[in-house]
């Protein structure tokens, strides 16, 4: 008779604890008091920044760009501060284009109009180019299935087209 005593208050005390629980969340959830909003004043944040006073010499090689050719664009903004002498109306004489930078990578033929677009790669970058158009101080001046002619500084050769 004993047991049966205990069983019956543990399942009282149960109910008891789950019933505050049920009639805590329920209280909380449902409130009646009305929510008062309030006007914060926020301080402003003074952004001003002074300018940094070095300067960045990346002259290192990258080593995500595969061709040393690349670096044209870094080595060109790079202040240099040189000692030596320059003469007035001196000029020094441009280097001739390298044709062993461009690439012939394939071509198609529009059946209809008989137009001609090539695929070429200048200095690692892809192109897509017609007859007569200048890239990179490249003319393209002829394209066929096998090979295309471009000229640069007066030059021309021919770019045979590159297997694999």
């Amino acid at each position: 008779m004993n047991q049966k005593r205990l069983r019956y208050a543990l399942i009282g005390g149960v109910v008891l604890i789950w019933g505050l629980i049920i009639y805590r969340v329920i209280n909380g959830l449902s409130s009646d008091e009305p929510v008062v909003a309030t006007k914060k004043q926020i301080s402003k944040i003074n952004y001003d920044v002074a300018s940094d006073s070095f300067i960045l010499f990346a002259n290192y090689p990258d080593p995500f760009i595969k061709d040393e050719t690349d670096l044209t664009f870094v080595k060109d903004n790079i202040p240099t501060t040189s000692n030596q002498l320059t003469i007035p109306g001196t000029q020094i004489d441009k280097p001739l284009f390298d044709f062993g930078i461009v690439e012939f990578r394939g071509m198609i033929v529009n059946p209809e109009t008989k137009r001609k677009i090539a695929f070429i790669s200048v200095k690692g970058r892809e192109y897509t180019v017609k007859e007569g158009d200048e890239i990179e101080g490249l003319s393209v001046k002829k394209i066929t299935a096998t090979e295309i002619l471009v000229s640069a500084d007066g030059k021309s050769a021919p770019i045979h087209l590159k297997k694999g």
